[in-house]
């Protein structure tokens, strides 16, 4: 599951999203007061894969100042545990949340919350990513453009391992990038 949003606003209910026209953003250096990219994770008893998601977003080879949220949800295996383990290893922003409300929808929408960037980046526990996946995605989203732009997706590997994951807001949203 991989949603990336521009945001200004953000009501809770039903997880809706009022988005502006997309802004042009300058790309710092290492370190900025305010990231970019927000990537957050919902994970629910994730201890077995949290690693290699982990990996992948340490692996991530973008210029994009980007943190990332991971935000447990009940979970009874270690998984809250083990993130904090990771987050402390760190040197760029990773930060550990525990959601108590059952359900995905509510672990993204804390992470929403939690958030500093101006872009929402939402996957799960369970999937990893390739190492040019931030840069890749947000690149429609930090170009100028003339039209509001909502939310692109694409492709991650993941557990169930489908050689292709169908993706009907990509198929929609092809046309205009």
């Amino acid at each position: 599951m991989l949603i990336a949003i521009l945001i200004e606003t953000f009501i809770d209910a039903a997880s809706l999203w009022l988005v502006p026209k997309p802004r042009h953003f300058a790309l710092a250096s290492s370190f900025v007061a305010r990231p970019v990219l927000s990537v957050i994770i919902s994970a629910k008893n994730e201890a077995s894969r949290l690693e290699e998601c982990f990996a992948s977003l340490r692996a991530q080879k973008t210029r994009i100042p980007f943190e990332v949220h991971i935000v447990d949800n009940n979970s009874t295996d270690g998984t809250y545990r083990l993130a904090r383990q990771l987050a402390a290893k760190e040197r760029r922003s990773f930060f550990v949340w525990k959601e108590k409300k059952a359900g995905a929808p509510a672990a993204r929408n804390h992470g929403a919350r939690k958030a500093r960037g101006r872009i929402l980046v939402f996957t799960d526990a369970d999937c990893t990513h390739d190492p040019r996946w931030l840069e890749e995605l947000s690149r429609p989203l930090l170009k100028p453009a003339s039209y509001p732009l909502a939310a692109v997706g694409g492709y991650t590997k993941s557990d169930f391992r489908f050689k292709k994951r169908p993706n009907v807001l990509e198929s929609y949203l092809d046309g205009l990038f």
